[in-house]
Parts: C-alpha cells; structure tokens; sequence
C-alpha cells in the first residue's frame, strides 16, 4: 500500500496557500491592520479564545505553513482546517461567500492526507499511470 501514501510537495502547498490567501482578499475577509497585542497570543485550537478563525487563518496559519515551507520542514501528517472552517462558517455561524474557500481548504486537507473525494482522485491518478504505461509512482 505504499503508493497510497502521500506526502505534499512544498509548490504543491505553497500554490494552495497562495490560492487561499487570494480567496480570502476577494471576498472580503482578508484583515489589513495587523493584530492586537493581546490577540497575537494563541489560546486555544485555531485561535479560539484570542481571535476570529479568520485571523487565525492569516495571521497565523499561512504564516506558519509559509515558514515551514521556506524551512524546509516536515509537514504533519494530516491537515483538518477544512473541517473546522466547516464547523465555523456553516454549521455555528452563516458566513456567506465562502463556499469556494471552503473547497479550496478541502483541497489543501487533501493534500495531506485522505478525504473520499480525495482517495479517488489519486486513485484515478493511479490507475492512469498504469494504463499508460508508467512504472514511476
């Protein structure tokens, strides 16, 4: 089973993160002052308790996920911010605009690990190298 498991590529990420950051400019939800002193403490999971999951997302998260990329670290092996941008803006809140972020932030949860939609894309993917012939994978 070992051409199921996967490990993003860092342009692969860097793309997703630069695609994330022009939805969340377009629709709105891009903050342009910084943030507060006191907010810049993370309290708790996606910055719950100090800020919005909006700014966790731009003032923390793509800033790590950036710095990890220019470091060259290692990427965990699962990614679940869709989920919670889910729980967020659908089901605890109505956050209007957002349904291409939402897909867009699946596709980056994809890229670390395995969503149904996900499993058969690769699987697709899979399946055409053999058929054409490719012994790389």
């Amino acid at each position: 089973m070992g051409w199921l498991t996967t490990r993003p590529r860092c342009p692969e990420v860097e793309a997703k993160l630069d695609q994330i950051e022009s939805e969340m400019k377009r629709i709105g939800m891009w903050q342009q002052q910084p943030l507060a002193q006191e907010q810049r403490e993370v309290k708790g999971a996606f910055g719950q308790g100090s800020m919005s999951f909006e700014q966790w997302l731009q003032f923390v998260f793509i800033p790590n996920v950036r710095a990890l990329i220019a470091s060259r670290g290692k990427f965990p092996s699962s990614s679940e911010v869709s989920t919670q941008a889910l729980r967020e803006w659908k089901m605890w809140g109505s956050m209007e605009n957002v349904d291409h972020l939402l897909d867009l932030l699946r596709e980056f949860d994809e890229l670390f690990g395995w969503s149904a939609r996900g499993l058969f894309r690769k699987l697709d993917s899979f399946i055409e190298r053999i058929r054409g012939g490719s012994t790389c994978i």
